[in-house]
């Protein structure tokens, strides 16, 4: 597998994240949300570069790599704040 630096992608995705982040903090709904939707976005970026990564090699039965893990429990944590601040009532939030 070749490798590629990922450094000059990861620095673009994280430019872009910043300035939707931005973007969507003046019609946030409720505290934390942009940092749920930054766990979202960085985990789904982070999940994608470490497939041309290739500094860990992947778990054998499940073809992903450690990292990759932990960025979709990322990504499954940001939708899990969304999720429970959705259902709170305004007067709990």
């Amino acid at each position: 597998i070749p490798l590629y630096p990922t450094q000059p992608a990861e620095a673009l995705g994280n430019f872009l994240i910043f300035a939707v982040l931005f973007l969507m903090y003046k019609y946030k709904k409720f505290d934390g949300q942009i940092f749920a939707f930054y766990l979202i976005f960085y985990g789904f970026e982070r999940f994608l570069l470490e497939f041309w990564r290739g500094v860990t090699p992947p778990l054998p039965v499940i073809g992903l790599t450690w990292n990759q893990i932990i960025t979709l429990l990322m990504v499954i944590a940001g939708f899990g704040i969304i999720i429970y601040f959705m259902k709170k009532k305004p007067s709990e939030v």
